[in-house]
C-alpha cells in the first residue's frame, strides 16, 4: 500500500512522510472496516479516498455526498459504495 501511494499520491506522500503514511494506512483500514469494507481491492480504494478527499472525508461537511452513499442501505455491498465514492471522486474533482 506505500508503494502504491506514493505511486499515485507522491507529492502528499513526500509532505506528510513515510511514518504518516503508514498511520494513515492503518487509520484507513480501521475506517474502512468500520463500514463494512473488508476486501483488499476496496480498503485500497478507500484510502485512494482518503489521499484524494482528506483523511476524514467522511466527516466534512463540504463533502455532504460521501456520508449519503456510506448511509445507503439500497446499496448492501459495501464494495459497491467505494466503487460509487471513487466514481463521484473522480467526477466532482475532474
Amino acid at each position: 500500500m506505500v508503494a502504491h501511494l506514493k505511486e499515485f499520491f507522491p507529492e502528499e506522500c513526500q509532505n506528510i512522510g513515510e511514518p504518516e503514511v503508514r498511520e494513515t494506512i492503518q487509520y484507513g483500514i480501521e475506517q474502512a472496516e468500520s463500514h463494512s469494507i473488508l476486501t483488499e481491492q476496496h480498503v485500497c480504494k478507500y484510502i485512494d479516498l482518503m489521499f484524494a478527499l482528506g483523511r476524514d472525508f467522511e466527516i466534512d461537511p463540504a463533502l455532504p455526498w460521501v456520508r449519503e452513499i456510506l448511509s445507503d442501505e439500497t446499496m448492501a455491498d459495501p464494495g459497491e459504495r467505494v466503487d460509487r465514492l471513487c466514481s463521484l471522486a473522480i467526477e466532482k474533482q475532474g
